[in-house]
Parts: structure tokens; C-alpha cells; sequence
């Protein structure tokens, strides 16, 4: 995704914020994906966002205390974020925060 463009363009979405540097969201990046390539369902659109790219990300009121660069993943529908989560902080709950994820994304 271009710097230029906001998570306010997004019609319908997965928004994933890759910070390259940090473990946790590398972990987390890799287990969505597999996540994904094992979904029955129809695959989502999914928009990986880079931490340096991110700024306008990280500045959207809504998030501004809860990014930590831990693998953050967000359902956008119009242009507005209509859930969060953190994938890569508890390895233990990854598996369901993914189906979570994806159940915001097709509601």
C-alpha cells in the first residue's frame, strides 16, 4: 500500500501493520497468512501496511494507544475501522483471533 493512501480510502478490507523489525508482527504476519491460505471461504482483501509507511495509520484516533507493533490487524469497511486486534502478542490466542478477524471481515 502506498504511503499515500489512507486506511480512509479502503472500501472493505483486512489492514495488517508490519512493523519489519519487531518479532511478534513478523510471527503474526506469517500465521495470518496461513491462516488465510487455509480459509474455505472466500479469501479477503488483505493490505499490508509497513510501520514506516504507516504514520497516517498510527495517528487515526482510534488506534493511537493501541498500536505497539506486535502484528496489529483491523477489518475496514467504508473507510472506517470496524474492529481491531493484536495477533502477534499472545501466540496462545493467534488461532482464534484470526477466525475473529475473519468473521468481522465477512459480517
Amino acid at each position: 500500500m502506498s504511503p499515500a493512501v489512507s486506511i480512509r480510502d479502503i472500501e472493505n478490507g483486512i489492514v495488517f501493520l508490519m512493523a519489519e523489525w519487531s518479532g511478534p508482527a513478523q510471527w503474526a504476519w506469517r500465521r495470518l497468512c496461513d491462516f488465510i491460505d487455509t480459509y474455505e471461504g472466500a479469501k479477503p482483501n488483505v493490505i499490508k501496511i509497513e510501520w514506516q509507511d504507516g504514520g497516517s495509520v498510527h495517528n487515526l484516533p482510534e488506534l493511537e494507544v493501541n498500536v505497539h507493533a506486535y502484528g496489529e490487524a483491523m477489518v475496514v469497511k467504508a473507510g472506517q475501522i470496524t474492529f481491531f486486534t493484536v495477533l502477534g502478542e499472545e501466540k496462545a490466542e493467534v488461532q482464534s483471533r484470526c477466525q475473529e478477524l475473519l468473521k468481522a471481515y465477512e459480517g
